[in-house]
């Protein structure tokens, strides 16, 4: 159930007598209750440090039980998932698809069905390893047990740059979780890490442990700007994104450290149609202090500081350091604008990077946009 906001207008319906008739408007809202001022310090210790013990209805239950209200019950559970689940490279890799289940009967189909649900969320838990949907179907059953409404979220999920203005594939699964009469967005894979992937192969060769506070309980509008669902039901939540628009938004690198703190985003549309000529405005909020910003293109960028020898080592190059372009920008409080012309027809890409005081020879990339130019 969406929260309903109203307002009071007055109208005029005759000028001559002054007479003004009150109305009220009502209209569906997408208010979603903060809780980050909660501590979860209780949920989180006995999330981190229950074991399993081979028994999926227990572990719901130890997890849950010493806690009333169902937002702590959620966390303990997605932290306990997030902390003892790895993304299992291995299995990505092979991109096997489950067995069918042979059986005669649809009683029969049906049991068979529950059987191998069951093995496999025990398999997951014991073994400690899982691909996307293993994290979001066993978070859904823990929660499931607590009496917690869940659901899995199956949807694209944008992880490369040139994904801008190109159409993400639907090959990712999350969770969405009912609390206090809301439905909340969590991605229990996103949280618990990250994988080094190889480029040219495109195979995942690690994973690195490192919890994300971002995809837990995610706002709709931080939520929308690198997941969307397939299923039109929860659409309403996310402004009504389409997939098109989607597509089109502007690129997050390290993307669960900007599209949290980042706001204001402009242009918000990661997909430019500009003329030679034309001036483009970019501008956003974030509150932590930039030194310098470069706007790299596919026309001209500032060189990398590591370069490569013959052996493939990597060789600190110091002469880049005197290289390096940086652009003027605008800085009031926590709001930064700069201006980029478009001088060129062949201008593709722009990438917005940040240099940070202290630390002038690790510039971070930020935003990524296209940019079309007619001939």
């Amino acid at each position: 159930m969406l929260p309903v906001y109203c307002t009071f207008i007055f109208v005029n319906m005759n000028k001559l007598s002054a007479l003004f008739f009150l109305i009220l408007i009502c209209i569906p809202g997408q208010a979603q209750p903060d809780f980050s001022h909660l501590d979860f310090t209780l949920a989180d210790s006995i999330g981190l440090h229950t074991k399993y013990t081979g028994d999926i209805i227990g572990l719901s239950q130890k997890l849950s039980t010493p806690f009333d209200k169902d937002i702590m019950k959620v966390r303990a559970i997605y932290r306990w998932v997030t902390d003892n689940i790895a993304y299992d490279c291995k299995q990505f890799n092979k991109g096997r698809t489950p067995k069918e289940i042979k059986c005669s009967t649809p009683e029969d189909c049906e049991k068979k069905r529950i059987e191998a649900d069951w093995a496999f969320l025990h398999k997951v838990a014991k073994k400690k390893k899982a691909v996307c949907s293993g994290y979001a179907r066993l978070f859904q059953r823990l929660c499931t047990l607590a009496n917690i409404q869940c659901e899995v979220v199956p949807g694209a999920v944008r992880t490369k740059y040139y994904q801008v203005g190109n159409n993400a594939p639907e090959d990712h699964a999350w969770n969405a979780v009912f609390i206090d009469s809301n439905w909340y967005f969590l991605d229990a894979t996103w949280g618990a890490g990250s994988v080094l992937e190889d480029e040219e192969t495109g195979k995942l060769l690690l994973f690195i442990k490192n919890w994300k506070d971002l995809y837990f309980l995610t706002p709709y509008n931080k939520h929308i700007k690198n997941h969307h669902p397939q299923e039109a039901k929860w659409y309403q939540y996310l402004d009504n994104t389409t997939k098109e628009t989607f597509n089109k938004q502007p690129f997050y690198y390290n993307a669960s450290h900007f599209i949290k703190f980042m706001d204001d985003v402009l242009p918000d549309s990661g997909v430019l149609n500009k003329r030679v000529g034309d001036t483009i405005h970019f501008s956003f909020k974030y509150p932590f202090g930039v030194e310098k910003i470069q706007v790299n293109t596919n026309l001209k960028r500032s060189p990398d500081f590591w370069t490569e020898d013959k052996r493939h080592r990597k060789i600190f190059d110091t002469s880049a350091l005197r290289r390096q372009v940086y652009w003027p920008f605008i800085h009031t409080g926590n709001n930064y604008s700069l201006n980029v012309p478009v001088t060129d027809r062949s201008l593709y890409y722009i990438e917005i990077v940040f240099v940070y005081s202290g630390y002038p020879t690790k510039p971070e990339k930020v935003l990524r946009y296209r940019v079309n130019v007619p001939l």
